[in-house]
C-alpha cells in the first residue's frame, strides 16, 4: 500500500535468503543503468533528428525559393523627377528621358536563376544609418579629412601663384616707360604714389613654404588612408616606400591586407558565389536568351595572386633549388622565363655540349 512501509526484523531473514535477494538488487540496477544509456542514446537520435529535419526544411525551402526564381523575374523599370536632392521626386515616363525611352516598363524573363542584376557591398560599417540594408563608400568616414587635404592643396596652389618674382620701381620709372612706349617685363611694378623712393629699386622675392605644405598633405593622406582601411603611411605625396620582403609586408601593412582579403571576397563570395560569378552568371543568360551564347553548364573559378608574394625572393629561392640539385635547370626556366618544357630543356643539352671539356690533341691522355 501506498505510504506504508513494512519492518522485518533482522531476525527473521534468513542467511541464505540475503545472497539470492542482493544478487537481485545488482541485476535490477545494471538494467536500470541500461536503460538510463538507451534513454541518453534516444535523446541525442531524437537531436540528431531534430537538427536533421531543421535543415532539410531549410534546404527545402531555398529549393522552393529557387523554384519561385525559376518560374518568372519580374523587371519593372521606373523614372523619377525630383526638384530636391534629398526626395526621390514623382514618377514620371520612360519616354521623357531620352536614354530611357525604347525602354519596356515591365519585362517578364522566365527560368532565371539569379536577378539580372548584382548589387556590391562594400565592407565598411553603416554608421550613418544604422537601420539601413545599404552599405557606405570607403571614404564615408573621412568626409571631413578629404575636405582639409583639398584646402591644403588649394593653398599650395595659391601659394605657387603668388611666388611670382618681382621688382618694385620708383612711380616715376614707370610713367618715364609709359610716356616712351617702352613695354616693362611683368615682373616690373610700380611703388604706391607718395612714396618718394626716386632711386630706389626694390626686390621681392616671396617665400614658399613646401616642407610645411608637404608634411600637411601626407598627414591628411595618412588618416584619410588609415580610414578607408589602409595601413599608416600607404598613400603618400611625395614618397615611394617600396616593400622588400613577404614578411615586411604582413607586419608593416596588415590592415591594408585585410582590406583587400575584404573585397576579394565580395568578389569571389563564400561559396563561389560573389559579384565576379553573378556577372558572368548575368553575361550568359542574357547571351543565351538572344541566341549569342550556346546553352552548357558552365563553372566559374576566381583565383587571386598571393598577396605577400615576392618575385625576386622566389626567383632567388628556385635557382638555390637548382644549384643545389633538388629540382632540373629545365623547370627554373619554364616557370621565370616563360620557357615551355622542351625549349629549356634544349637549351640546357645546347649548352652542356659547348661547355664540354676538350679531349687534347690526341685524344684522352
Amino acid at each position: 500500500m501506498i505510504g506504508e512501509k513494512t519492518i522485518i526484523p533482522a531476525d527473521v531473514i534468513q542467511e541464505s535468503d540475503i545472497a539470492p535477494i542482493m544478487r537481485r538488487a545488482n541485476e535490477l540496477k545494471e538494467e536500470n543503468e541500461k536503460l538510463n544509456e538507451k534513454n541518453e542514446y534516444l535523446q541525442k537520435e531524437v537531436e540528431n533528428a531534430k537538427v536533421v529535419g531543421e535543415r532539410a526544411l531549410c534546404e527545402v525551402q531555398e529549393l522552393i525559393a529557387k523554384n519561385k526564381r525559376l518560374v518568372e523575374e519580374h523587371n519593372r523599370q521606373k523614372a523619377f523627377k525630383s526638384d530636391n536632392k534629398d526626395m526621390i521626386g514623382t514618377e514620371i515616363t520612360l519616354d521623357r528621358v531620352d536614354e530611357w525611352k525604347d525602354i519596356e516598363p515591365e519585362v517578364y524573363v522566365h527560368g532565371l536563376e539569379y536577378p539580372l542584376f548584382v548589387y556590391w557591398r562594400n565592407p565598411y560599417a553603416n554608421a550613418i544609418d544604422k537601420e539601413s540594408p545599404l552599405t557606405v563608400p570607403a571614404f564615408s568616414e573621412c568626409i571631413e579629412e578629404l575636405r582639409w587635404l583639398d584646402i591644403a592643396l588649394s593653398k599650395m596652389g595659391d601659394e605657387q601663384e603668388d611666388s611670382q618674382h618681382m621688382t618694385f620701381v620708383s612711380q616715376s620709372a614707370i610713367q618715364f616707360a609709359n610716356a616712351q612706349g617702352i613695354e616693362l617685363p611683368r615682373f616690373v611694378s610700380g611703388l604706391e604714389q607718395g612714396i618718394n623712393e626716386d632711386n630706389t629699386i626694390h626686390e621681392h622675392v616671396p617665400t614658399l613654404l613646401v616642407t610645411d605644405r608637404v608634411s600637411a598633405i601626407n598627414f591628411y593622406l595618412s588618416i584619410i588612408g588609415y580610414k578607408c582601411g589602409f595601413s599608416n603611411g600607404y598613400f603618400s605625396f611625395d614618397q615611394n616606400q617600396g616593400i622588400q620582403t613577404a614578411t615586411q609586408v604582413e607586419s608593416d601593412d596588415r590592415r591594408t591586407l585585410h582590406t583587400i582579403q575584404a573585397f576579394r571576397n565580395i568578389l569571389d563570395g563564400k561559396n563561389h558565389d560573389g559579384v565576379l560569378h553573378r556577372i558572368i552568371y548575368i553575361l550568359y543568360a542574357v547571351g543565351t536568351a538572344n541566341g549569342t551564347i550556346p546553352v552548357t553548364n558552365y563553372q566559374t573559378a576566381c583565383d587571386f595572386e598571393d598577396l605577400v608574394y615576392n618575385l625576386e625572393d622566389d626567383r632567388a629561392r628556385w635557382w638555390n633549388y637548382v644549384l643545389q640539385g633538388k629540382v632540373p635547370a629545365w623547370m627554373y626556366f619554364v616557370k621565370f622565363e616563360s620557357m615551355t618544357e622542351s625549349e629549356a630543356k634544349a637549351m640546357i643539352k645546347e649548352a652542356q655540349e659547348q661547355n664540354k671539356p676538350d679531349s687534347g690533341l690526341f685524344g684522352e691522355e
